[in-house]
């Protein structure tokens, strides 16, 4: 592509650089001029104005932006779950077509992005949560064309081995879930427990009707590694999720959640996450369902760790250790105010 000042009498079949007014008439930047357009312009004393003009190597702007858009999502054996915009001033807008999790291969963007500084993707963040409709997603060209080069580049970036293609939706999926919360033997003899937990049953069931899922009912037990095990044998298999609140934070793989859960047969695959509030955060499973121990924050409707996990089950995406290690960047989320120990100005007492 040939980019500079050019005599208006030699402009023809030209794209115009930036917009021009003239003869009362106002061309817009990437206007192909022809011999109508340049008369007006000379008849406007304008003897040099400045263009573009593209050779043969050389891919128009909505073509080439249409082709990469193509290329991120193409790759699946299900239908694409994004949605493409006509390109427009070598601009094509991605959307989602579900509600669900956006799901990016960085690599692979990454070197599209490095292959010529006209072509640019521009997305949302990996597992951003999105609804139908939302952007994930935009392709500029910043020039008036790309090579064609550039674009062989771009397709043998994007070529997989695998079915997945570099930018997807992963749909939420119902789910069901129960919800164990423990108390001491004393709270539970007076009554309390139901009372105190009210907000925490609000809230999760919020959470899990905001993602399609379901909150198919609560058990409150002692907190002790016996009653815990026994509410969890009862709906081991049943549901999707086993949810566990503890009326104190677990501090340990050894501490009583995770102790009953490995009584029943299950495995704590992680304990803890990089994410502040959600600290304290287990997850694990007892064959095919997936246990989740909660953190304290998780009875705030405040975005936790918790969020992020439960997102993921829902979308039916795995949660490896290296998962859950992996969430540290980004993972300090907004303070709660009145958790008990704030990140600031509180020493530990000894």
């Amino acid at each position: 592509m040939k980019f500079g000042k050019t005599r208006t009498t030699d402009a023809s079949g030209h794209l115009l650089a930036h917009k021009v007014e003239a003869g009362g008439q106002r061309f817009a930047k990437g206007h192909r001029l022809e011999s109508q357009d340049l008369s007006v312009l000379l008849a406007a004393g304008i003897e040099e104005i400045t263009t573009a003009s593209l050779g043969a190597d050389d891919v128009d702007e909505n073509a080439a932006a249409a082709e990469v858009a193509q290329l991120l999502i193409d790759g699946a054996k299900t239908p694409p779950s994004i949605h493409l915009e006509t390109a427009r001033t070598g601009r094509v807008n991605l959307f989602a077509r579900h509600h669900g999790l956006f799901a990016i291969d960085i690599e692979r963007v990454n070197r599209l992005n490095a292959i010529d500084e006209a072509i640019t993707v521009a997305t949302l963040s990996p597992f951003a949560k999105v609804k139908p409709g939302d952007m994930v997603a935009t392709i500029k060209i910043i020039a008036f064309a790309v090579s064609k080069a550039s674009l062989e580049a771009a397709q043998q970036t994007c070529q997989r081995s695998t079915d997945l293609a570099t930018l997807k939706i992963w749909p939420f999926s119902p789910k069901c879930a129960h919800f164990i919360l423990t108390g001491f033997h004393g709270e539970i003899s007076q009554g309390l427990m139901e009372k105190r937990n009210a907000k925490a049953l609000t809230v999760t069931e919020n959470r899990l009707n905001a993602l399609g899922s379901e909150l198919v009912g609560h058990q409150i037990c002692r907190h002790d590694e016996a009653a815990v095990g026994h509410s969890i044998k009862q709906f081991a298999g049943q549901t999707d999720l086993i949810l566990l609140l503890g009326a104190s934070a677990t501090a340990d793989r050894a501490d009583v959640l995770p102790r009953a859960v490995v009584a029943c047969g299950g495995e704590i695959h992680h304990f803890g996450m990089p994410v502040d509030p959600g600290n304290l955060l287990a997850i694990g499973a007892i064959g095919q369902t997936h246990v989740v121990i909660l953190p304290g924050c998780a009875r705030s409707p405040q975005l936790n760790g918790f969020d992020w996990v439960l997102e993921r089950l829902c979308a039916g995406l795995p949660i490896s250790k290296k998962d859950i290690q992996e969430m540290g960047v980004g993972g300090l989320l907004k303070e709660i105010a009145n958790r008990p120990t704030p990140r600031r100005n509180q020493p530990r007492e000894n």
